[in-house]
């Protein structure tokens, strides 16, 4: 599997994503940069500075823990509030299932700062594959599977298996996107 390159955010970028105002994010960022030790300095390239989306999600946690924030930058769920559940389906293959349900995973990290969790059914692994780097798994066949997850033992079995939730949770595999399992 060859490495993916990765994309940079330039700081119009950034403030566009995280709806600040030119004027803002420019001194912002500058300032927070040469202010705070631990705040993303970026790449700088001439007068632009580029950010890779870790860096992003930091930046997007600074501003949430501003105590005169103009609005919410992190959009987490509270205790007790359900879990939402987003799936792309169809009975025919070839209709982008895996690349819309793969660019939706990317809007909400990017857009909103969610960490996303996807379940890629797919006998292909076609979304997998587009998060999938040097380091990934997927097609280990000591990795747990979303049938372990759903409590199927083997395919065509109808008794349900009860599992430990450590044993469950080790479906989710990590990616190189920032909070996107």
């Amino acid at each position: 599997m060859r490495s993916r390159v990765e994309k940079k955010f330039s700081m119009r970028e950034v403030g566009d994503l995280l709806g600040l105002t030119k004027n803002y994010y420019e001194s912002m960022l500058s300032k927070s940069a040469e202010e705070e030790p631990s705040f993303p300095a970026g790449v700088r390239d001439g007068r632009e500075r580029h950010y890779t989306l870790d860096e992003l999600m930091l930046i997007r946690a600074h501003l949430q823990s501003l105590p005169n924030r103009r609005r919410p930058y992190l959009h987490w769920r509270q205790p007790g509030d359900p879990l939402k559940i987003v799936t792309f389906g169809a009975q025919k293959g070839g209709t982008g299932k895996s690349l819309s349900a793969a660019h939706f995973a990317q809007y909400l990290t990017m857009n909103y700062g969610l960490r996303v969790g996807l379940i890629d059914c797919d006998p292909q692994a076609t979304a997998s594959l587009y998060f999938a780097d040097d380091e990934s798994h997927l097609f280990d066949p000591e990795i747990a599977t979303v049938a372990a997850f759903m409590g199927v033992s083997e395919p065509g079995e109808t008794d349900l298996v009860t599992r430990p939730t450590a044993e469950l949770d080790a479906m989710w595999q990590p990616t190189p996107w920032a909070g996107f399992d």
